[in-house]
């Protein structure tokens, strides 16, 4: 999302400082000259001018300053879009997840999926869920999310140093669960990381299987993209 400065601002005249203020208030002056700067810039993307007069010992003292916000400009920030996972992506992901294990007739599951932040967009339990499924389930979908891979790889790297995923689960608050069930999805064109997907309450491989056809479901590409589970 971007957002547009305003068109053009008007700047008014400030008022005349006494003669006898002190050179404090230079700080609050530059940073009022400051965001006069910022709001006479316009769409145009144009220079702003604005010239602050501020007392010191009884000289005056100018201040200028320079601020460009145009898309020519070489040292400005570039900005691209990028696809966002959707609410109704995310419910249908869920609702495959879930048909899956239904189909399977495994034990009740918990389906999580989230955004590319790893902010939470859907979850759903199946009657008779224990409680914590819920809550593992979401942490096998923010591990990918965090760090940029599924689960089941998460916990083949650190098969040999788990005091380091300990580590992690700390620092993160809980957001890294390093057992199979975890699906990264990434978009189709680019490569870009969506979301993710995660189910706790089955066998790790078969939550990986019914997360890897949910991201399938809706056009994504999973990682992994086939399970080690065979129905």
């Amino acid at each position: 999302h971007s957002s547009n400065l305003p068109h053009r601002a008007s700047l008014s005249t400030p008022r005349k400082m006494s003669r006898h203020r002190r050179s404090g208030c230079s700080r609050a002056l530059a940073g009022w000259a400051a965001l006069l700067a910022i709001a006479a810039l316009g769409r145009s993307g144009q220079l702003a001018w604005v010239c602050s007069s501020r007392m010191q010992g009884g000289a005056s003292l100018r201040s200028m300053l320079l601020m460009r916000a145009s898309s020519g400009n070489s040292d400005a920030p570039n900005l691209r879009m990028v696809p966002m996972l959707t609410l109704d992506a995310a419910d249908a992901m869920c609702n495959a997840a879930l048909a899956e294990a239904k189909r399977l007739k495994i034990r009740p599951v918990t389906v999580a999926v989230v955004d590319a932040a790893g902010q939470a967009v859907v979850v759903k339990r199946q009657d008779g869920c224990t409680k914590a499924s819920a809550a593992i389930a979401l942490a096998k979908a923010q591990s990918c999310t965090n760090l940029g891979m599924d689960t089941r790889s998460l916990r083949d790297k650190y098969v040999e140093r788990p005091m380091q995923n300990i580590a992690m689960v700390i620092i993160t608050g809980g957001e890294i669960a390093a057992f199979p069930g975890g699906v990264l999805c990434r978009e189709v064109d680019g490569g870009a990381i969506l979301g993710a997907i995660g189910m706790a309450g089955a066998f790790g491989e078969q939550d990986e299987h019914c997360c890897i056809l949910g991201a399938k479901a809706v056009g994504l590409v999973p990682e992994p993209a086939e399970g080690t589970w065979t129905p």
